[in-house]
């Protein structure tokens, strides 16, 4: 959004918002976001109003991973998103300014869409409004009448006994 603000992510289960012209504190700080991957990505959104990071998946029935927003004017999260349970952590993530659209990673290798249908434009929404075309049957039904096998058919059968069996 602008070149003074920076977000920063490791390993500490923490995210960090920085002022690039003041390095010395945070201007603030979101603890309890459990991250084991020191590559999990934090984003701004394309207006820098919000921001975007992941979670990592709690192991033995702990929490799932999640895509977590935050509002940049309140410092407060705006939203969150639950992932799958067999997804693993959230790892990459980015916000993508020309269609509006979170598009997140995980460690099972899968890629995830959110979006929403009112501010969103194009991507994901493109492939909702299609409708799925009707597959032409492979089977045809010819209706009822006789089946002949080949050996049944005067000029195929082997009346000299040789051949194969």
């Amino acid at each position: 959004p602008d070149d003074t603000m920076l977000l920063t992510r490791t390993d500490d289960d923490c995210l960090r918002l920085w002022d690039v012209r003041r390095m010395d504190d945070p201007l603030a700080r979101f603890d309890g976001l459990e991250n084991v991957n020191a590559n999990t990505a934090a984003v701004f959104s394309p207006d820098g109003s919000a921001f975007a990071t992941g979670t990592s998946a709690r192991r033995r029935g702990g929490s799932p991973a999640r895509v977590v927003v935050f509002d940049r004017s309140t410092l407060q999260e705006a939203a969150s998103h639950a992932c799958q349970t067999d997804q693993g952590s959230v790892v990459a993530l980015t916000w993508n300014a020309a269609i509006n659209q979170i598009l997140y990673g995980c460690a099972d290798g899968s890629v995830q869409v959110l979006y929403d249908p009112k501010l969103s434009t194009r991507g994901v929404l493109r492939c909702l409004e299609k409708t799925t075309r009707r597959k032409h049957d492979a089977v045809v039904n010819l209706g009822p009448g006789r089946i002949y096998t080949p050996n049944a058919l005067p000029m195929f059968r082997d009346e000299s006994g040789v051949g194969p069996h």
